[in-house]
């Protein structure tokens, strides 16, 4: 594969870093609440439009079937669109979804609408990954990477525990109408608020080149053992406690919602942690190098040792006698 380095973006300043972080995090929210709003009231629509629980499972694959087809064409549109601007269309693309599933008169209407719906949250997805990529360059980058994906998390597990009491007094096509005021919410917030990114160049690369690059077969292959599981294991527990148990519909969603909500917490920390073993990785191969640079065994070599500045967390060395 032929590729070239692209320079890094350069960043907002602070306050503008933390009003994107903010955007991006209420778009990621509000996409991402599409993944799972459906499986809260599955019982609901099957016995209104009399389908299966097999065709039921067949909506949260419609939606990611187009969610998972629109990852690389999403990334072909933000590098010529840029991020800003295609997440201006794909979340209205997604608001639209939720509009036409509140007004589904048929079980085929339901799993099309799905499957529209994915093409705007895939190309979502896509894009605030970008935007946060390019807005937050810098020593928080991990963090507001993991926050981000925290926000998807709170998403998607946020409507398994909200939908069962919306659908209370709102019924069904009421949880999915506010669904989509939220999307639509989102929307305004981020044409109003959401800052311009400086543009990059991009790095070139071919796309058989990625298609075959292990890391990320493997960075896949993780995503679906733990994201996907949980995706899986969140929607349907609702369906087992209230058809087997009997357990009521709103302590149903609360159970179901918590494999979910726990990516609150774990996503951020997952970027303080990857933060600070980098700066552990790049203080102990200064120490290598010096060490091989004046060579042999009993030699002064480095230190490891952390200070706080301004701009986070930093690895500095210091010179101390230490015997390798």
């Amino acid at each position: 594969m032929e590729s070239s380095l692209a320079p890094a973006p350069v960043a907002l300043r602070v306050g503008s870093q933390r009003v994107a972080l903010l955007c991006a995090c209420t778009v990621g929210f509000a996409f991402s609440a599409n993944y799972t709003n459906h499986a809260p009231v599955a019982g609901t629509l099957a016995r209104q439009f009399g389908f299966s629980q097999a065709l039921a499972g067949l909506l949260t694959t419609g939606i990611f079937i187009t969610h998972a087809a629109m990852q690389v064409p999403g990334g072909h549109l933000v590098d010529r669109l840029g991020s800003r601007r295609v997440l201006i269309y794909a979340l209205a693309w997604v608001a639209l979804g939720n509009f036409a599933i509140a007004f589904s008169e048929a079980y085929w209407q339901l799993l099309a609408w799905k499957i529209f719906t994915g093409i705007g949250t895939g190309t979502c997805f896509v894009a605030g990954a970008r935007y946060i990529h390019e807005a937050l360059a810098g020593p928080r980058l991990n963090l507001a990477q993991g926050m981000y994906g925290g926000s998807i998390l709170l998403g998607s597990g946020f409507v398994i525990l909200a939908v069962p009491r919306i659908s209370l007094w709102a019924g069904w096509r009421g949880s999915f109408v506010i669904s989509a005021a939220v999307a639509a919410c989102a929307w305004i917030l981020w044409v109003a608020v959401s800052p311009n990114v400086p543009s990059a160049a991009r790095a070139c690369g071919q796309l058989r080149g990625m298609l075959v690059a292990p890391q990320l077969w493997l960075l896949g292959l993780m995503q679906m053992a733990s994201f996907g599981l949980a995706i899986v294991v969140g929607s349907w527990i609702i369906t087992l406690l209230v058809g087997t148990l009997q357990v009521a519909a709103a302590k149903a969603g609360l159970i179901g919602s918590f494999v979910l909500l726990l990516g609150i917490v774990m996503r951020p920390l997952g970027g303080v942690l990857r933060q600070r073993a980098v700066e552990d990785v790049g203080a102990w191969r200064q120490v290598e190098r010096q060490r091989h640079r004046v060579g042999g065994d009993d030699v002064p070599v480095a230190v490891v040792g952390r200070h706080r500045n301004g701009e986070g967390g930093r690895a500095v060395v210091n010179s101390q006698g230490l015997k390798l």
